[in-house]
């Protein structure tokens, strides 16, 4: 009994576990989206040109299979296409005060092997999770608008500090009035 105390402070003074970033979730989507028929041999990789992280996230994941990456003037028997469409993240409630977070994107994937269409796609993936509302700041990057959108506003943003507002402007009026109509009936 005399232990949960302590064991409750040392409970609340682990670090939590760092989120990832609305980048590296972005990245990590983005890389599963290479499809799995590359082969070894030299690779011309024509990446989408927004946001810039994505193509560093994708020359590193083809590199870590032992993909020969070449520059787009290069020439090489595959070709590999990536358009990005879309790339949002959005925010909800959830409970216990945290933040739904919900990262979605649509990209266009097309593999040319030889002069032949191998893959012609869209790949979309999405992942959710939840955060703390102080880790949904700190995932967002400001550099790129497609990693960042609106925390939702707390209860007491929302509800509490309008009603409180509301209840003393009223009460305020209210003095005010009251102590006028008392001082020009002479009291």
């Amino acid at each position: 009994m005399r232990l949960l105390p302590l064991l409750t402070c040392l409970l609340l003074a682990l670090p939590a576990a760092a989120q990832p970033s609305n980048v590296e979730v972005l990245s990590e989507m983005a890389v599963g989206c290479i499809p799995d028929q590359i082969t070894g041999d030299g690779l011309v990789l024509d990446p989408p040109s927004r946001p810039p992280f994505l193509s560093g996230a994708l020359v590193s994941a083809l590199q870590a299979r032992d993909v020969t990456v070449l520059a787009p003037e290069g020439a090489a028997a595959s070709n590999l296409s990536m358009d990005l469409s879309r790339a949002a993240v959005a925010y909800g409630r959830a409970p216990g005060g945290r933040i739904a977070r919900t990262v979605s994107m649509a990209m266009a994937v097309r593999l040319v092997v030889d002069e032949v269409v191998v893959v012609d796609r869209l790949c979309e993936p999405s992942r959710s999770d939840v955060i703390s509302r102080a880790a949904a700041e700190q995932v967002n990057e400001p550099a790129y608008p497609e990693t960042r959108a609106d925390v939702p506003q707390s209860l007491w943003q929302r509800a509490v500090q309008p009603a409180v507002i509301t209840l003393a402007t009223a009460a305020g009026t209210v003095l005010f009035f009251s102590l006028r109509s008392r001082r020009a009936d002479g009291g």
